[in-house]
């Protein structure tokens, strides 16, 4: 599964639901702690809805990128507010599937996750939802096909499509040093 073509800067350039945030695995292993329809409606109604206003009424959200490196991977969501940049940034650990029948699934596991910069919005918005997640750090199966070296499409367990592009062969995250202030989710 892994191999050195998978590795570079992937940049979201198309998602089929509106929660284009959702492409983080906080947000991933937050979904896979759904337990019954009324916690996924909740999900859905509550923390996306509610995460989405904040977004938009607060600033917007600028680039959306995963960082593969070996069986790592960055993920970063830039945002332009009111308080200036920042970023949201979560590391997980990759490896193949062992659930999915599929050849190219990934499982996805949050190491940590961070919001860099003075939002303190999103950050207290991120920690409520950590708190019903129940300790919850794995994601379900992250299906990835490969069209070629520099296009992947990725379908979360609910089938929401998200097309990536390598904008780059670097696989070093962005440096947020300049970016002031950082609040620790996980």
């Amino acid at each position: 599964l892994f191999s050195k073509e998978m590795e570079g800067t992937w940049e979201l350039s198309f998602c089929s639901q509106p929660y284009l945030f959702r492409s983080n695995p906080f947000f991933m292993a937050r979904r896979s702690s759904c337990s019954s329809d009324p916690i996924l409606r909740s999900y859905y109604e509550d923390d996306c809805m509610n995460l989405q206003q904040t977004l938009q009424s607060s600033g917007k959200i600028g680039a959306i990128r995963q960082i593969v490196k070996g069986g790592q991977m960055t993920s970063e969501i830039d945002f332009v507010t009111g308080f200036g940049k920042s970023a949201l940034v979560s590391i997980a650990a990759l490896r193949p599937s062992a659930i999915s029948s599929g050849p190219s699934a990934w499982d996805v596991s949050l190491r940590s996750c961070e919001v860099k910069g003075k939002y303190p919005q999103l950050a207290r918005q991120l920690r409520e939802i950590k708190a019903v997640m129940s300790g919850v750090i794995k994601a379900p199966p992250f299906a990835t096909t490969y069209l070629d070296e520099n296009v992947r499409i990725g379908r979360d367990q609910d089938g929401a499509v998200y097309v990536f592009r390598k904008a780059l062969d670097n696989t070093n995250p962005t440096d947020y040093s300049s970016i002031r202030g950082t609040t620790k989710i996980i």
